[in-house]
């Protein structure tokens, strides 16, 4: 495929997803739990979160996840309760990163349900060959980087990610993932390193219960192609959600 035809089925798969994204939520901006309410607020236990998602976006993330930019070509955000956990288990699912291979969602370009995730593996560092077991919970909660490869359903080659504890308590658990390696498809760069990120805010709720705030941001440096496929990576943040949180999504009908 010449870069030209590359670029036009780039194009039709990113304006069959715009299509199916909403117009922008009535709020601002996201809130993450950062000692105040969460926007999206809390969805009910057991149940999927609607996301919201921001397209262009100029805001200044709390303090509580420093590091990122201020302006974004997409953020993205979902938040939902999930019930009594021991802070150790969840560090161990964030660290499971092979038992995501298998993951599926709902693809807004081919209008199914599909398998997001074909590979994963935890690494030794950052190259994709030094393969190992997946990450501790003691190993998540050092605050060191954790490096990881995946390969999902678009891109065209494995993508690594660095993973990092940005906040331990007893009360508060915040892990950030951001790409490494370029994530390329149909020949195209859409994000060049460090250009997507994820932040995980497990916060402990009255009751003893956890509240899980999901948050996916691509910045300015990434391709403004993908601004136009905002309502895919919204599903991909859900099915993210689910794996994480150990809700089926319902296979029966669509996401958004």
């Amino acid at each position: 495929m010449t870069r030209a035809l590359a670029i036009l089925a780039l194009a039709g798969m990113a304006l069959r997803a715009a299509t199916a994204f909403a117009a922008a939520p009535e709020a601002a901006a996201p809130v993450p739990p950062c000692a105040v309410p969460p926007v999206p607020a809390y969805a009910e236990e057991g149940r999927l979160p609607e996301p919201l998602a921001w397209r262009r976006l100029e805001w200044q993330p709390p303090d509580c996840l420093a590091g990122l930019p201020n302006r974004f070509r997409f953020v993205i955000a979902l938040a939902g309760r999930i019930g009594k956990a021991d802070s150790r288990e969840l560090l161990a699912r964030l660290g499971a990163i092979s038992s995501s291979q298998g993951m599926r969602y709902f693809s807004v370009t081919e209008n199914a349900w599909r398998v997001l995730i074909k590979d994963a593996a935890a690494l030794g560092g950052a190259d994709p060959s030094l393969r190992r077991a997946d990450f501790t919970a003691a190993e998540v909660a050092s605050g060191e980087n954790l490096y990881f490869v995946e390969q999902d359903n678009r891109s065209s080659k494995p993508v690594v990610y660095r993973m990092r504890a940005l906040r331990v308590t007893p009360s508060q658990i915040i892990v950030r993932t951001a790409n490494v390696t370029p994530i390329e498809s149909f020949m195209l760069t859409l994000f060049p390193p460090d250009t997507l990120f994820a932040d995980y805010v497990f916060t402990r709720l009255e009751g003893g219960g956890w509240g899980l705030y999901v948050m996916s941001a691509a910045t300015m440096e990434a391709s403004g192609m993908v601004s136009l496929g905002t309502a895919s990576y919204v599903n991909r943040a859900q099915a993210f959600f689910a794996h994480l949180t150990g809700i089926a999504p319902a296979e029966g009908a669509s996401a958004n």
